[in-house]
């Protein structure tokens, strides 16, 4: 919900700097804060609650119990979501990939040192790796604010003004719909996770669910970010007002992974011949088809 509202920022920045407008970045990112800042608020009775929730939708006791002690660690996770989402993107707008690249590297090289450390070396168990998460979230966040907001953004960042309160209404009922369409795309794998539980057998089940969602979501990374790029530039060019240009990039571009994905799924038979091979990858190729579509 938080990521899906916060790409309102890339198509409205995209478009301001595209246009040369670059002063209007730094407003569409305080009134970004502001409305998932809410959000975020909103949604932390969940998190607070998550044990008779879960309780509620029938899931083990035990089960329950250890995801409502989980769900209290990561609320500082959920609000650097608040911050992360709005700066890469606000980032990304103005083509400063390699501040969120790298700033994103060096969280997850702190991830696996403090994995190390409190996991291994302290014994901390499940809390140690929470908290080696919270780390890990909030450091890209830190990074990305001082480069945003001291200097390195001069023309995109004038500091904070009352400004970003004004016209609220058409940016909530953007980043809402935004936040929407994100949901109904990738819920459905958190949905299937919950179900497992109804099986025999709850911990294999959660657990292989768990862990092939997980790889499916690494595989799904790759065409996020070609999606990134995309609406990168296809925002950057609509402001500028080139448009037909813009279409034939996404076209271009779109039909190159979905060519290449598919070409990688060929391979010869001992008759010389190509067979392609079984489609238990089609969901990721539906979703390489939404983000072009997107």
């Amino acid at each position: 919900l938080l990521s899906g509202m916060g790409s309102a920022v890339s198509t409205l920045c995209g478009q301001a700097y595209g246009a040369k407008k670059e002063r209007i970045l730094g407003i569409y990112m305080r009134r970004s804060w502001i409305v998932i800042t809410a959000i975020a608020f909103a949604l932390l009775p969940i998190y607070i609650f998550t044990t008779p929730l879960l309780k509620l939708f029938g899931l083990p006791d035990d089960i329950a119990e250890l995801s409502g002690r989980v769900s209290l660690l990561c609320i500082p996770m959920l609000f650097s979501f608040v911050f992360y989402y709005v700066l890469s993107r606000f980032l990304q707008a103005q083509s400063k990939n390699f501040v969120t690249a790298w700033s994103s590297a060096l969280g997850a090289v702190l991830n696996i040192l403090l994995c190390w450390l409190l996991v291994c070396k302290w014994s901390m168990g499940l809390d140690g790796a929470i908290i080696s998460l919270n780390v890990a979230c909030w450091t890209p966040v830190i990074i990305q604010y001082v480069y945003a907001t001291c200097g390195w953004c001069p023309q995109s960042w004038t500091g904070y003004s009352m400004n970003a309160f004004a016209d609220l209404g058409p940016f909530i009922k953007l980043s809402v719909a935004s936040g929407v369409m994100l949901c109904l795309e990738l819920w459905y794998q958190k949905i299937v996770v919950l179900m497992a539980v109804k099986l025999k057998d709850t911990d294999v089940a959660v657990d292989s669910f768990s862990i092939c969602l997980n790889i499916n979501s690494w595989e799904m990374a790759i065409p996020l970010g070609f999606l990134v790029s995309n609406s990168v530039r296809v925002a950057n060019e609509l402001g500028a007002t080139v448009i037909l240009h813009n279409a034939k990039v996404v076209m271009f571009r779109g039909s190159m992974r979905l060519s290449v994905d598919r070409w990688g799924r060929v391979e010869p038979t001992e008759d010389a011949k190509f067979e392609a091979k079984e489609d238990s990858n089609l969901s990721l190729i539906e979703f390489e088809v939404f983000t072009v579509v997107d």
